[in-house]
């Protein structure tokens, strides 16, 4: 009669299983190593940089940006804030205020004069008034 070992099959089986998890973890990275450099994940975007290639794109048929100062006074509300921006031609107020009371940015904002380009989107206006 053949005497079974139990510890020695299952240590071994335990080596193996460790060995494909090790490898299979590695496979696994290097696809989503690249994967993630084809199709980037937006959490992993910095919104200065997303900001300025937005605005290379924007500009690059322009010979020359028409900029826009505006005034944000201390403690306006973000209905006045849509209002001086929809004056100046930055965008329509429904879509500022759609932004602001989505994300609850009204007690965010910075009161201050800034440069704002005519083409200039909401979402790029928001970084900049906005206290992060």
């Amino acid at each position: 009669m053949v005497k079974f070992d139990f510890r020695k099959t299952i240590i071994s089986d335990l080596i193996i299983i460790a060995g494909v998890i090790l490898v299979g973890s590695g496979i696994f990275l290097v696809f989503a190593e690249d994967s993630t450099a084809a199709y980037p994940s937006p959490a992993i975007y910095d919104i200065d940089s997303f900001d300025l290639t937005h605005r290379e794109l924007e500009y690059k048929f322009e010979e020359k940006p028409e900029f826009v100062e505006v005034k944000i006074p201390r403690g306006a509300t973000g209905l006045e804030v849509a209002r001086i921006l929809a004056d100046k031609g930055l965008g329509e107020s429904q879509e500022f205020l759609k932004y602001i009371n989505l994300f609850r940015l009204e007690s965010r904002i910075k009161a201050g004069e800034y440069t704002f380009a005519k083409k200039e989107g909401i979402l790029n206006i928001l970084s900049k008034i906005i206290i992060k």
